[in-house]
């Protein structure tokens, strides 16, 4: 599952490359998207386009279709309500809203407290991690795992983590 789509993104590249492995086990690997993502970029298996633009018309709209989904495991890029394995690329929106909050200006807090996007994106950390809806979680970093273990008391052996790479050539 990833939303949105940029042509050098490392998530992109780590969806994409994971997705290689699967296809050439033998299976397929489906892909969830928005329209951002070229056709032209998943060789390796079908596209399901959810056409919601927010964040979480998004998971919403996942939710909705994911018993249709013909799939053995769910794995997000994107904070959803639900899925098997989750890899929390991004961090730990809960964690940056604290630090950020330190250094900003009181009316610049006040602003950043009442937008819906920082609201929708704690409600799917909540479910995904407090509410355990996600199976097994991979951090790209020990620093996530903790935080993820300290802000919402998910499993610590629950959590794997998995650094991002760097190419060699």
């Amino acid at each position: 599952v990833r939303r949105g789509y940029s042509a050098t993104g490392g998530a992109e590249a780590s969806l994409k490359r994971l997705a290689r492995g699967v296809s050439e086990a033998g299976h397929e690997a489906q892909l969830i998207a928005t329209n951002e993502w070229p056709e032209n970029q998943w060789p390796f298996g079908s596209i399901t386009r959810l056409r919601a633009r927010s964040v979480i018309g998004f998971a919403d709209e996942l939710e909705q279709i994911r018993e249709q989904l013909d799939c053995d495991a769910l794995f997000s890029l994107e904070r959803v309500w639900s899925c098997d394995v989750y890899r929390a690329g991004d961090g730990v929106h809960r964690a940056w809203l604290a630090r950020r909050r330190k250094f900003e200006l009181p009316l610049k807090r006040f602003v950043r407290g009442t937008s819906r996007k920082h609201r929708d994106l704690l409600q799917l950390e909540e479910s995904l991690f407090a509410r355990r809806k996600a199976g097994r979680v991979i951090a790209a970093s020990q620093m996530v795992k903790n935080e993820i273990v300290n802000l919402y008391g998910y499993p610590a052996d629950m959590i794997d983590v998995v650094r991002n790479g760097v190419p060699l050539d």
